[in-house]
């Protein structure tokens, strides 16, 4: 059986279907969220993302959750965690757990209603997204909750 750090039965019921789902597919061994591949460090000294050669030599970032929102299963923490130990501190904290997560063998899933980004929106396509990044005003963010409230989608 699967525990979280909060049970399934008190998710809200739209996500219900998509961690029973992700459970049913990867049983303990959980960490789901919008996944990056083949992403290259950047070399750019005067980015805000700069990584030298010396701190990362490799061409390409392991596969890695981004940092917004996840879904991870105890196991997998308590895994992450004992792993990290013994992994090097790194600056950016989604590419470090992709790094600790390939360490402890552990199988990154990408799901398709995690977006990193802010996704285009209205009232029915929200409604089995998990987590939409970018919403920088607070009130349009409370009205996008209330009109998803009021259509039962969360």
């Amino acid at each position: 059986m699967l525990r979280f750090l909060r049970k399934p039965e008190h998710y809200p019921q739209y996500l219900e279907k998509h961690v029973v789902q992700a459970v049913n597919e990867y049983q303990e061994d959980l960490y789901a969220g919008y996944m990056f591949r083949g992403s290259r460090p950047i070399r750019w000294v005067f980015s805000r993302w700069y990584i030298s050669l010396d701190v990362y030599p490799y061409s390409e970032w392991p596969p890695y959750i981004t940092a917004g929102a996840y879904v991870l299963s105890r196991k997998s923490l308590e895994e992450l965690y004992v792993a990290s130990i013994y992994t090097y501190s790194f600056p950016f904290d989604d590419v470090f757990l992709g790094m600790v997560a390939k360490k402890a063998g552990i199988k990154q899933l990408h799901h398709k209603e995690f977006y990193y980004y802010k996704r285009l929106y209205d009232v029915e396509g929200y409604k089995w997204v998990i987590a939409s990044h970018g919403f920088d005003d607070p009130e349009e963010l409370q009205r996008v909750w209330s009109e998803q409230r009021s259509a039962g989608n969360a």
